[in-house]
């Protein structure tokens, strides 16, 4: 049987150059002693050392001079060339998923914003809450609203951790109760319910930044906007017009008013649902400033109605896909 220190060379150099070439230098000493080997099942150290501590006769003697004459004639361990193991381009590198095996790109893409650089379009639907709002002249004419819905369509651009877009909304409240006005409230004709309902249209440049966040599937936003936004009134009808008399009775108020500037802000998150699709959730603060109704039947009753402005909180939800 070997010596240990024999052993002990044996197999450093055979770990080092690997189970290929152990492999080969084997064939030779097994022919000749007929002997099958059982082979080594890792090219390691320990596996190696005992092996030829633990098998002795003529067939591992035999395999062993075979093994020194081999290492004999084998290059300096010092100019073996290692061949470094494969290096799979880092997910920030990927510019389409559909380029790149599942694995080394899209997988990863999906938390790395880089990837996802592109146009996209998103729709959303909300519930909403929208503020009493009161004539700024004159308090005690007033609305207050229902629970009511949004809606909304944007076109955007992703670009690393920030988002911009257009995007237009619709609000809608049913109105619940109306105030009649400081000339009405001092004959006794206070305030009433009312029916009819008040819609804003708004057309925004919104800016996004998207958190990114370890071990999780969500990715937290917050964003702003600017633009401007339009109210109409439509067949707006308070109880008390019947008790007012004329020129009230029986005219139901439809207006239109002018634009102006309006701000919103959004705080949310999003998930990844497939390669091209996110589902995203959050809450709206919407605010518009004062409104101008001066057409018809305002025209009537005073020369116009001036609300202070809109305000609305909104819960989101809403998918965007990429293209």
């Amino acid at each position: 049987m070997a010596s240990t220190g024999v052993v002990l060379r044996r197999a450093l150099v055979a770990a080092s150059l690997g189970w290929a070439g152990l492999a080969g230098w084997a064939a030779p000493a097994q022919a000749q002693s007929g002997v099958t080997l059982r082979p080594v099942p890792e090219p390691n150290l320990v596996a190696v050392s005992s092996y030829y501590a633990n098998h002795q006769g003529a067939a591992a003697e035999g395999y062993a001079r075979e093994l020194d004459q081999a290492l004999d004639a084998a290059p300096p361990l010092n100019d073996t060339v290692i061949s470094p193991a494969p290096v799979h381009a880092a997910p920030a590198a990927c510019d389409s998923c559909e380029t790149h095996a599942p694995v080394t790109c899209c997988q990863p893409c999906f938390a790395a914003p880089r990837c996802l650089d592109r146009w996209y379009v998103s729709v959303s639907g909300a519930w909403q809450h929208r503020e009493d709002v009161h004539e700024v002249n004159d308090p005690l004419v007033f609305l207050e609203f229902d629970d009511g819905f949004a809606a909304n369509a944007a076109l955007g651009y992703r670009f690393d951790l920030f988002r911009v877009e257009v995007e237009y909304s619709f609000f809608n409240n049913e109105v619940e109760r109306a105030g009649s006005g400081r000339d009405l409230n001092a004959i006794g004709i206070g305030p009433s319910n009312a029916t009819g309902n008040i819609n804003m249209r708004a057309l925004m440049f919104n800016i996004y930044h998207d958190i990114q966040l370890p071990f999780t599937l969500w990715t937290p936003y917050i964003g702003a906007g600017l633009g401007t936004y339009q109210s109409e009134i439509n067949s707006l009808y308070p109880d008390f017009f019947d008790t007012a008399g004329a020129p009230f009775a029986g005219q139901t108020v439809n207006s239109t008013s002018d634009f102006v500037f309006a701000y919103q802000f959004r705080a949310g998150a999003s998930r990844q649902l497939g390669e091209r699709t996110e589902l995203f959730t959050g809450y709206r603060y919407f605010k518009g400033e004062d409104l101008t109704f001066s057409s018809p039947p305002f025209a009537t009753f005073a020369p116009t109605f001036n609300p202070d402005g809109a305000e609305t909180h909104s819960l989101e939800l809403g998918l965007r896909i990429r293209f």
